[in-house]
C-alpha cells in the first residue's frame, strides 16, 4: 500500500495548557502572568521553554549562524544550485512519460538493456536514485519503482514533467534529436515550455548520412555514376547551412568504428564503403540499418569538420561510456589525436567538444588544456555513477583542464528524471569539489561560484554563441551570505516564486516566478509589470471599479512589482515553492509608487519615526473558522466553545488540533511567531496570535498567515474562512492588533509618556472615518454591533470588551478591524490618525468603564458608522486620513467600496452575498 509522506499528523507541535491561563498571550504581551482557569490554550513548545517577550525581540539564529566559517561552504552550495544551467547536451524527453511501454523507468539509471537492467537498482546510483524521487514525489523513503511509477501515473505525465523540469533549474537545451527514439517523444521546440530560453537543436551528423544514404539507396546499382560525389552534394546540402535552430554538429563514430579517424582515405574505399550501405538499406526492406562502414564515417566526419569550421560551429564527439554496444577502447578522446594534429588549416580550427568522457576525464581533460579548440564537458556520468564517481570525474577533469573550458550536460533522454537527476548530482558533485578546494583556501568563495558560473552557464553560452543573458546574480548569492544568510539558505529545494502583493480590496494576489528569474530580478533590481488598474478592481470581478481612471491609477498606466527580499519564505506547505512579497514601483520616475499599499504604509510610519523618534510594533490576533464544504452551506468542523478541550479531541486526520497543529508548525517553520491559538466562541472558529514586529512586517506576516491557513486547510478538504460575520446569529471573526509605540529600547507605554495617549487619542477622534479601511465591507459592518465585544461605539477602556480601543499595560488593542480589511493601509490610517493626534496633542475623553449601550443616550460615546457607506461618508468628510494616504490612493479606495456596496445591494440574499465572500475571504 502506497504511503505518502505527512499524511498522518499529530499535535505533537503544540502543548495544550490546563489549568492556566497566559493573560497577556494576546499578540503583544508583555509578561505571561498565570492564574487559574478550566479552558485550554494551545501553545507552541518554543513559547513554554523560553518565554517571548513582546519587550524583548528574539534574535534570529540564522543570523547567529552566519558567521561561521561553514556558511561559506553552504552559501557555495546554495549558489550553484541556483544558477540556472545550459544543458549542453540532451535528448527529447517523452510526451508521455508515464506510459514505459519502449523505455521502462529503469533506465534512467543504467546503460544495460533487456535482463541486465533489472539489476540496476542495485547500483549504488539506482539506490540514490530511487531515495532522491522517492523524497521529490514526496513518498516514504522505503519506495521503491513500483511506487513512484503509481504516484508519476496519479499525477499526470504533464505534472511530472512539469515538476521535475521546474526543478532542475535549466536555462535552456541543447538537444541531439539523432537518436533512435520511440514515436512520442516532444519536438525539440515544445521543451521551450520548460525554461527560460528556447531550446536549439544538435545535428547528428550520421543521422543526417544516413537518411541521404536510405534515399539514395532506392535507385542504387554498383554502375550508378557520381555515386560519392551526388552523395557529397546532398550531405553538403543538409548542413551547409544547417537547418534553422541548429547551434552545433555532434558524431556517434565513436559507437561506430572508433576515434582513430583515418587521414588518408583512398576514394576507392569510400566507394566501397557507401556502395556496401546501399546493399545493407537494400536489404533490410525499410527496416531500421546503422551506418558502421568506417571510411565512409571518416570521410564524412573529415567534411562535417571543415564546415563546422568554416561556419563556426562545435562539433561534439560521443566519448567513453554509452550503450553496450560501444567500444570503450576505441571510444578514448586520445584517439582524435590524428585529428587535432592533422596538417589540414581548417580541421585545426573546428572546436571539438568531448561529450561524456568517463572513464577518460584525465585524457580529455589533457586534450583541453593543450589544445586550444578542445572543451571537455561531463555528462551521463551524472546518471551512471556512485556520488563518490562522479565528483572524481569532476576532479579529474579540474585538475588540469582550464575551467573556462569545461562545460555541463545532463544527457537526460525520454524520461524527465533523467535531467532532475543529472542537474541535482552535477551540481552537487560541482559544489562539493570546488568546496574542498576552497577549504583549502586554494579558491576564494568568489572565485568558486565564479568557476560554478562558467561551468554551467557561461562557457556553452560564449561557445554555442546562444546570446543567453545571465540570469542569475552570482555575486549578489554570494553577497547575500553577508547581508542575509536566511534568503540562502530558504532557497534550497526552492524552483518556484510566489511573488504576491494584496490590493484595495484586500485580495492576495500571486505571480508564480522560477526561482532563475526571481534570482535575476534580485539582482538588476527589476521586476514584473502590472497596469496600476490592478490597484482598483473590487474583490468580485477582476476590472477597474467603475468611474477610477486617474493619475495614480489608470488602465493605461504600468507599475513594476519589485520582490522584497527580506520577505523571502519558503513555503512548508507546497513543496518547491517559496512566497515573496512585493512593492510596486513607478519605473518612469524611478521612485515606489505612491499608491502602492506596502509603500504607503512604509511612508507613515517613516514619517513618525523621522518626526518623533517612534517606532511602532505591532501583533495581530487572526480569528477565522475552519468548514467542511456541503450543500447548499459549509458546516463548521466541530461545535465547540471558547477554549473548550474537546476541541483537542483528534477524531480524525482534518480533526481541528491537527489541522491547527500543522498550521502553526507552517508558520514556525517560515519565520512567523505565535503566542498561542485556541477555539474561540463560534463554532469551528479558532483565534492565532501572532508575536509582534515591526508596522510593515507585521502586515506581511498577516498575510502570509492566511495565506498558510488557506492552503492548509484546503490540504484537508476544508474550507477557512475570515469572513467578518458568515452567521448573523454567531460570533464573527475579527482581526484585533495590537498596537505599542517605541523610542529606541524603550516602551513608551511604560515610560509615563504623553504620546501613546495622544497617539490614542487621534485614533479615537477619527474613528468613524477609520473604519471604512479597518472594517471595509457591507459585511463588516453586520458583525460592529453593540452587545457583540466587536466594539460598536466611539469609546476607550481598560477591559472593557465593547470598547474599540482596550488600553492595556504595554500596549493599546484596536478591536475594529477584520479579515476583509487590506492590513497596510489599515496600519496606514491608524498610524495617520495616531500621528495627528500626536503632534495636535490630542487628549483622551474620560474612559468608558462600562458597556455603552447600557448608559443614557446623553452620556453615551457615539454609535460607530452602522453600515459601510456611514463609514465611507465620514472618510470622504474627514482630512486627516486622505491627506496623509493621499487624494489618488483614497478616492481609487473609496470607487472600489461604492462599487462593492452596490453589488451587495443587488444580491438577491445575504446568504448568496455570503456565500461569495467567503470564495475571497
Amino acid at each position: 500500500m502506497r504511503t505518502r509522506k505527512g499524511q498522518t499528523t499529530t499535535s505533537g507541535g503544540a502543548v495544550a495548557l490546563r489549568g492556566v491561563l497566559i493573560v497577556s498571550a494576546e499578540a503583544g504581551g508583555a509578561m505571561s502572568h498565570a492564574v487559574p482557569c478550566a479552558k485550554s490554550l494551545f501553545v507552541p513548545p518554543a513559547i513554554v521553554v523560553s518565554t517571548i517577550s513582546f519587550l524583548h525581540p528574539q534574535p534570529n539564529i540564522h543570523e547567529a549562524m552566519a558567521s561561521l566559517p561553514t556558511n561559506d561552504i553552504l552559501t557555495l552550495e546554495k549558489a550553484i544550485s541556483s544558477i540556472p544551467a545550459i544543458d549542453a547536451h540532451a535528448h527529447p524527453l517523452l510526451v508521455d512519460p508515464t506510459n514505459e511501454e519502449q523505455i521502462p523507468l529503469e533506465s534512467i539509471i543504467s546503460e544495460a538493456e533487456g535482463g541486465a537492467l533489472k539489476d540496476a537498482i542495485h547500483t549504488l546510483a539506482g539506490r540514490r536514485a530511487i531515495r532522491e524521487l522517492a523524497a521529490f514525489y514526496n513518498l516514504e523513503t522505503s519506495a521503491d519503482f513500483g511506487l513512484i511509477r503509481e504516484e508519476r501515473k496519479r499525477l499526470g505525465a504533464a505534472t511530472v514533467t512539469r515538476k521535475l523540469l521546474d526543478a532542475s533549474t535549466i536555462a535552456g537545451f541543447l538537444l541531439d534529436d539523432g537518436l533512435h527514439a520511440p514515436s512520442d517523444v516532444s519536438s525539440v521546440d515544445a521543451h521551450t515550455a520548460f525554461t527560460l530560453h528556447p531550446a536549439k537543436r544538435i545535428l547528428r551528423i550520421e543521422t543526417i548520412a544516413e537518411s541521404i544514404i536510405t534515399t539514395q539507396a532506392s535507385s542504387w546499382s554498383p554502375d550508378t555514376p557520381n555515386r560519392v560525389s551526388g552523395f557529397v552534394s546532398a550531405f553538403l546540402r543538409a548542413i551547409d547551412p544547417p537547418p534553422p535552430n541548429v547551434v552545433a554538429f555532434k558524431s556517434v563514430i565513436a559507437y561506430r568504428s572508433g576515434l582513430e579517424i583515418c587521414r588518408d582515405l583512398p576514394m576507392e574505399d569510400v566507394t566501397a564503403a557507401l556502395d556496401d550501405a546501399c546493399r545493407v538499406v537494400q536489404r533490410a526492406a525499410g527496416g531500421r540499418w546503422r551506418l558502421t562502414q568506417k571510411p565512409l564515417l571518416d570521410f564524412i566526419l573529415r567534411i562535417a569538420l571543415k564546415v563546422a569550421a568554416k561556419l563556426g560551429l562545435p562539433i561534439q564527439f560521443h566519448t567513453g561510456i554509452g550503450d553496450k554496444d560501444v567500444d570503450l577502447v576505441k571510444a578514448n578522446p586520445a584517439l582524435l589525436r590524428s585529428i587535432l594534429d592533422d596538417p589540414d588549416p581548417l580541421l585545426s580550427k573546428a572546436k571539438i567538444v568531448l561529450l561524456h568522457v568517463y572513464p577518460y576525464a584525465k585524457e580529455a581533460a589533457y586534450l583541453a588544456s593543450v589544445y586550444e579548440n578542445v572543451y571537455a564537458d561531463f555528462g551521463l556520468a551524472n546518471l551512471l555513477l556512485s556520488s563518490q564517481g562522479i565528483e572524481q570525474s569532476i576532479q579529474e577533469l579540474l585538475q588540469i583542464a582550464p575551467t573556462s573550458k569545461v562545460h555541463f550536460s545532463t544527457d537526460g533522454h525520454f524520461h524527465p528524471e533523467t535531467v532532475y537527476l543529472a542537474a541535482k548530482w552535477g551540481r552537487q558533485a560541482l559544489a562539493n569539489v570546488l568546496g574542498k578546494i576552497v577549504a583549502k583556501n586554494e579558491l576564494s568563495l568568489e572565485e568558486a561560484v565564479q568557476i560554478a558560473r562558467d561551468i554551467l552557464f557561461e562557457n556553452a553560452n560564449a561557445l554555442y554563441k546562444l546570446g543567453w543573458s545571465t540570469s542569475v546574480p552570482f555575486s549578489s548569492i554570494v553577497g547575500m551570505k553577508s547581508r542575509n544568510a536566511p534568503i540562502v539558505e530558504a532557497m534550497e529545494g526552492v524552483h518556484v516564486v510566489r511573488m504576491m502583493w494584496v490590493d484595495y480590496a484586500n485580495i492576495t494576489r500571486t505571480k508564480l516566478v522560477p526561482l532563475p528569474r526571481f534570482i535575476s530580478m534580485v539582482s538588476n533590481s527589476s521586476g514584473v509589470p502590472f497596469v496600476t488598474a490592478l490597484f482598483g478592481f473590487p474583490f468580485m470581478r477582476d476590472g477597474i471599479a467603475r468611474g477610477l481612471d486617474g493619475a495614480c491609477i489608470s488602465v493605461t498606466k504600468d507599475a513594476v512589482l519589485k520582490p522584497d527580499v527580506r520577505t523571502f519564505k519558503r513555503l512548508p506547505y507546497w513543496k518547491g515553492h517559496a512566497a515573496v512579497l512585493g512593492t510596486f514601483w513607478d519605473e518612469v520616475r524611478q521612485t515606489e509608487h505612491p499608491c502602492c499599499p506596502r509603500t504607503i504604509l512604509s511612508r507613515l510610519a517613516k514619517d513618525l519615526t523621522d518626526k518623533h523618534r517612534i517606532k511602532l510594533r505591532c501583533g495581530f490576533e487572526l480569528e477565522f473558522q475552519l468548514l467542511r464544504p456541503s450543500n447548499p452551506h459549509h458546516t463548521p468542523i466541530d461545535t465547540t466553545n471558547y477554549c473548550d478541550t474537546t476541541s483537542l479531541l483528534p477524531y480524525s486526520a482534518d480533526s481541528a488540533v491537527n489541522v491547527l497543529d500543522q498550521i502553526v508548525t507552517s508558520l514556525t517553520d517560515q519565520g512567523i511567531g505565535v503566542h498561542l491559538f485556541h477555539a474561540e466562541s463560534g463554532h469551528g472558529q479558532f483565534e492565532i496570535a501572532l508575536t509582534a514586529g515591526g508596522v510593515v512586517e507585521a502586515a506581511d506576516g498577516l498575510v502570509l498567515a492566511k495565506q498558510t491557513i488557506y492552503n492548509i486547510a484546503a490540504s484537508h478538504g476544508l474550507k477557512a474562512t475570515f469572513v467578518p460575520k458568515p452567521n448573523p446569529l454567531a460570533a464573527g471573526n475579527s482581526c484585533h492588533v495590537h498596537i505599542s509605540l517605541w523610542e529606541g529600547a524603550q516602551n513608551l507605554f511604560l515610560s509615563g509618556s504623553a504620546q501613546p495617549h495622544q497617539f490614542m487619542a487621534g485614533i479615537l477622534a477619527h474613528l468613524p472615518a477609520l473604519t471604512a479601511i479597518t472594517t471595509p465591507s457591507v459585511n463588516s459592518h453586520e458583525r460592529l454591533q453593540p452587545g457583540c465585544w466587536a466594539g460598536a461605539f466611539q469609546a476607550w477602556g481598560r477591559g472593557n470588551k465593547e470598547a474599540p480601543l482596550r488600553l492595556l499595560e504595554d500596549r493599546v488593542e484596536f478591536k475594529t478591524f477584520d479579515g476583509t480589511a487590506n492590513p497596510y493601509l489599515a496600519l496606514s490610517a491608524i498610524i495617520a490618525c495616531g500621528l495627528h493626534g500626536i503632534e495636535s496633542q490630542s487628549t483622551l475623553p474620560p474612559e468608558t468603564s462600562v458597556d455603552p449601550i447600557t448608559l443614557a443616550e446623553a452620556t453615551r460615546p457615539s454609535r460607530l458608522p452602522a453600515t459601510l457607506t456611514e463609514a465611507l461618508d465620514a472618510l470622504t468628510a474627514g482630512e486627516v486620513i486622505t491627506k496623509a494616504l493621499r487624494d489618488d490612493a483614497i478616492q481609487a479606495f473609496i470607487a472600489v467600496k461604492r462599487e462593492e456596496i452596490a453589488w451587495r445591494e443587488a444580491c438577491s440574499s445575504r446568504e448568496e452575498a455570503v456565500k461569495v465572500l467567503m470564495e475571497k475571504y
